[in-house]
């Protein structure tokens, strides 16, 4: 089930309030609150990505990927140590339909989990929300997680 603390803590990384962020983060415990919170991090990371790389319905070719990748890595100093190159391009293509979910496989779980929260920040903070368009989109992204326990 995805409750009010895990969008309340999305809502908060997204926004830029990173105190906050940590705080609701480091109140979620159990093993179902974090499975919780992943998913609903992958379902906005996907819908994200389905917004930006999904054009008529068919996804960008694979230059349009890497040329966001590298811009996306280049606005944190942080960034090489968070999204290798590599993974964030399989993640995008994951999310895409063009790379098999299998090939997550070679990623382990901390560092998949850590380069789709920063990519998905940068997704969402190119979309420019308002706080009404950010409502709706977290709305969404939480039916679509909330489905994966159903």
């Amino acid at each position: 089930m995805i409750t009010d603390q895990q969008v309340d803590a999305l809502r908060a990384q997204l926004t830029g309030r990173m105190d906050d962020f940590r705080q609701l983060i480091g109140q979620m415990h159990s093993r179902a609150e974090t499975d919780g919170f992943d998913a609903l991090v992958t379902a906005a990371f996907f819908e994200a990505v389905h917004r930006r790389f999904l054009g008529k319905g068919a996804p960008v070719d694979d230059g349009e990927v890497i040329e966001f990748v590298v811009a996306a890595r280049e606005r944190s100093e942080n960034a090489p140590e968070i999204v290798p190159p590599d993974v964030g391009e399989l993640l995008i293509n994951i999310a895409l339909g063009k790379a098999s979910v299998d090939a997550k496989k070679s990623v382990d779980d901390n560092t998949s989990f850590k380069a789709k929260v920063f990519l998905l920040q940068v997704l969402v903070g190119d979309e420019g929300f308002t706080e009404a368009e950010l409502e709706a989109f977290l709305t969404k992204v939480r039916q679509m997680a909330q489905e994966t326990f159903e």
